[in-house]
């Protein structure tokens, strides 16, 4: 009975079956004509394509591409020449980046054939970059100008003025498209820390992950090339800052802004101007202010940083309502001193600052 089943089976569906066992070859031999087709140009010279690829990097993301250690073929994740050890500038702008491996993730018409090379996109890993403070701009234009699809993995950038360092932001990834776009990510103060910009690059979200920081800020559109103004709010846990700023050149401006919290509530206009000279001009309002706040203060504090508060030229001009203070704890109107700013900044902040960046 079985062996008629089976010759009946075997009768009718005897082409299907030989059809099936056919495509058991074919795929075989696709799968052996893939592998070989991404294996082979492992073992090509990229020494020779060079020129192609500067030139590819200059016109598509305004990288020019000095001097690298290597160029290598990769299969996975997608095909990709990688790059080693590379050094690159932007194109017309002071940046300059050390980049641990550049990968150019290639369209599978390029894998052989170089006219008219396109990228699907570039990947900049393990990267460090020295920026003066003045250039912000630059950096800012770079990423709102580029058009095509760029990944950055593990980017240190240190701040500098004049050589000394002011500030670093590390381990900074960022992405231009796909789900992760306009998302940053990062470690300031060996905090780390997340933020976003918005698709029209006008507004921009930074926070500082568990420290109560954060802030907004909203970006005026400008035809100037070297300003930034806008206005912010920054919150750090119950304190409130909120100002507008127009930043251009080496100087900025700070204008209607207002600090509040329980115990303090202020506004000021400030303008600060950084090159030749490091200068300070304020006028501050004193709306509310709280005994306890005032007892906080450490004499000792303020002497043992005189000498560098010295190095600062500020000069701030308070002002008050008197009939706000009914235990006449203040008994001037207004008066000015060139660190009365200063030091209500750092004594106030420091109590602040000490406790945010040292609890983990």
């Amino acid at each position: 009975m079985i062996n008629k089943i089976y010759k009946l089976i075997h009768n009718k569906y005897s082409r299907f079956l030989k059809f099936f066992f056919f495509l058991r070859y074919v795929f075989a031999i696709f799968l052996i004509a893939i592998f070989l087709f991404l294996l082979i140009p492992k073992f090509f010279n990229y020494e020779k394509k060079q020129e192609i690829i500067k030139e590819h990097l200059i016109n598509y993301y305004d990288l020019e591409l000095s001097n690298y250690s290597s160029i290598e073929f990769n299969v996975f994740p997608l095909p990709n020449l990688s790059i080693n050890d590379t050094n690159l500038k932007v194109k017309n702008k002071p940046i300059f980046l050390n980049t641990k491996n550049l990968n150019i993730f290639l369209n599978f018409k390029n894998i052989y054939n170089y006219e008219n090379f396109v990228s699907n996109k570039i990947l900049l890993n393990d990267n460090n970059v020295d920026l003066d403070i003045d250039k912000t701009h630059n950096i800012l234009n770079f990423f709102r100008e580029l058009k095509y699809k760029l990944d950055i993995q593990d980017l240190n950038l240190n701040f500098k003025k004049k050589e000394n360092s002011i500030i670093e932001i590390q381990k900074i990834n960022f992405s231009n498209y796909g789900y992760k776009k306009n998302q940053i990510k990062g470690e300031i103060f060996d905090k780390k820390f997340k933020a976003y910009l918005s698709d029209d690059n006008k507004k921009f979200y930074f926070k500082i992950l568990n420290t109560g920081i954060k802030a907004d800020f909203n970006f005026d559109k400008t035809n100037e090339i070297n300003s930034i103004s806008g206005l912010s709010k920054i919150s750090i846990l119950n304190n409130i800052l909120r100002f507008n700023f127009a930043l251009k050149d080496n100087q900025i401006e700070i204008r209607k802004s207002n600090l509040k919290n329980r115990d303090l509530s202020i506004s000021f206009d400030s303008f600060i101007v950084f090159d030749p000279f490091f200068e300070i001009n304020s006028d501050i309002y004193i709306n509310k202010i709280d005994q306890k706040l005032i007892d906080r203060f450490s004499l000792e504090k303020i002497l043992k940083n005189q000498e560098i508060l010295k190095k600062l030229n500020s000069n701030s001009k308070v002002n008050y309502n008197k009939k706000r203070f009914g235990n006449n704890l203040i008994k001037n109107h207004s008066f000015r001193n060139n660190l009365t700013l200063l030091w209500l900044c750092h004594l106030y902040w420091t109590h602040y600052f000490v406790v945010f960046f040292t609890t983990d």
